[in-house]
């Protein structure tokens, strides 16, 4: 039984779109205005109380799909970056983008444990300048995180992926 197209806030019918066009056995989402336990399907991966936000139905999906999910949604990009650490600079390319760090490529200079500062377009909202460190440095690619305090930055990060993530999957 699905629920009615009103019962999702904006932004998570696309979201959700993927389940509906998946192969085999997809996983149960319930959508209630009750609460306690409504069913004893294997399938189901939890109850979210309408009206439905991405956050809460994110969070079940990642449970149910990745094998280490995360926190906070995650996007595909290709923004340029500029990555800076104390005298020396270098361009890179942001290929992944949550709002609690990146996948960068182009980490020539890239040392585990130092600070960078990482300035980097979001579209929309203009250049945004974050304090990263890196967390895993690979031959082509480092994963960073954002570090310091950065709140109003922060936020433009997590609108545009939250906006990025239902464009993906309409």
């Amino acid at each position: 039984m699905h629920a009615p197209a009103s019962a999702f806030a904006p932004g998570v019918r696309s979201a959700l779109l993927p389940f509906e066009t998946g192969p085999q056995a997809r996983p149960l989402l319930i959508l209630t205005r009750h609460r306690g336990p409504l069913t004893t399907d294997a399938r189901a991966v939890g109850i979210v109380r309408r009206r439905a936000r991405l956050q809460p139905l994110y969070e079940l999906i990642q449970g149910a799909t990745e094998a280490h999910p995360r926190r906070v949604p995650r996007v595909p990009t290709d923004l340029p970056v500029h990555v800076e650490r104390e005298e020396r600079c270098w361009a890179g390319a942001i290929r992944c983008l949550s709002e609690k760090g990146c996948r960068v490529l182009g980490t020539r200079g890239l040392q585990p444990d130092l600070r960078v500062e990482l300035t980097f377009p979001i579209p929309g909202s203009g250049m945004v300048h974050v304090p990263a460190q890196p967390l895993a440095i690979r031959e082509d690619h480092a994963i960073l995180v954002f570090r310091g305090s950065f709140g109003s930055t922060r936020e433009t990060i997590a609108s545009f992926v939250a906006e990025r993530l239902s464009t993906l999957a309409g």
